[in-house]
């Protein structure tokens, strides 16, 4: 119940851009977190610095996942919320035509 008396004090503020811009998000985390690093003289790089970089990539591949996955996560949230409030919006105005 709590949940729907939070989505009746949101009301209309959320809308189908609020969902564009969880994308945009998406997009814009997705190409920080992919910019390009300096480039390095694979010459002067051993064995040791290479598994060190390879490790430092595995992890933020991972943080940038994290995040995607958390930017869906409160996309499909406010489509919920949305969905409720189309909801509630039927049965009222149901209720007070009946009344």
């Amino acid at each position: 119940m709590l949940l729907l008396s939070t989505s009746l004090a949101v009301s209309d503020s959320y809308s189908s851009s609020s969902i564009r811009s969880y994308s945009c998000l998406i997009m814009k985390v997705s190409v920080v977190c992919k910019r390009r690093l300096p480039t390095v003289n694979m010459d002067e790089v051993d064995d040791e610095g290479i598994s060190l970089l390879q490790q430092q990539l595995r992890e933020k591949e991972l943080r940038l996942t994290d995040v995607q996955l958390e930017a869906l996560s409160s996309a499909h949230r406010l489509q919920q919320m949305q969905d409720a409030m189309k909801r509630l919006r039927v049965s009222t105005t149901a209720l007070t035509i009946h009344v």
